[in-house]
């Protein structure tokens, strides 16, 4: 049988999951940093460094943790905890603190940082937030556009002039296609991808 038919997600089960990732996004402590400091004026608490994504544990986590509450929101418009979920998204997803992710991700010094794993799910949010109808998630969707611009110029991680020893290799999403399982690519779109299921 397949995934799907085994495992649907209900509202009441996305509700139990969505929690997880609600508990965490603004949790900063314990933080695994994977962080590469130049020197004193690089070295900052986590909610500082990456003012959006700081919280669950390390920066992927905090980002598809991110992912989670928009994909929710999107295929459960009514789960009860929709508007703790909006509010801390509109807390997060505000232009100061994502110029400040955008100042981060293009530092030349961090041109490895969460290549591909976390890049890739933060085009995968951004995308989320592009694709629905929703007037929050275009706002949202709007604002992540500079983040966007810096990957598609292949500048995320190296900075417009590429300096120092540290240089990034391609724009991610040109390394997306060797990330693609089929079977991986089947479960999640029958498990979670599929906007039109459940």
């Amino acid at each position: 049988g397949s995934m799907s038919a085994a495992f649907s997600l209900t509202s009441e089960r996305a509700e139990r999951l969505v929690r997880l990732a609600l508990d965490c996004t603004s949790r900063e402590y314990p933080n695994h940093l994977q962080h590469l400091a130049t020197g004193d004026e690089d070295l900052a608490p986590p909610r500082e460094l990456t003012p959006v994504f700081y919280g669950c544990f390390d920066w992927h986590s905090a980002v598809h943790g991110h992912w989670t509450l928009v994909r929710t929101l999107r295929r459960f418009p009514d789960v009860k905890c929709a508007a703790e979920i909006r509010a801390v998204l509109n807390e997060h997803f505000t232009p100061a603190r994502i110029a400040g992710e955008v100042a981060y991700l293009g530092c030349p010094a961090r041109a490895g940082f969460e290549r591909p794993y976390g890049l890739a799910w933060l085009l995968q949010l951004i995308q989320e937030c592009r694709e629905w109808d929703d007037p929050e998630a275009q706002t949202w969707a709007a604002r992540f556009a500079p983040l966007a611009l810096l990957e598609q110029a292949g500048d995320l991680g190296r900075g417009v002039a590429r300096a120092g020893p540290f240089e990034a290799g391609p724009p991610l999403v040109d390394e997306l296609p060797v990330l693609v399982h089929p079977e991986a690519d089947r479960l999640g779109r029958d498990l979670l991808l599929d906007p039109h299921q459940g």
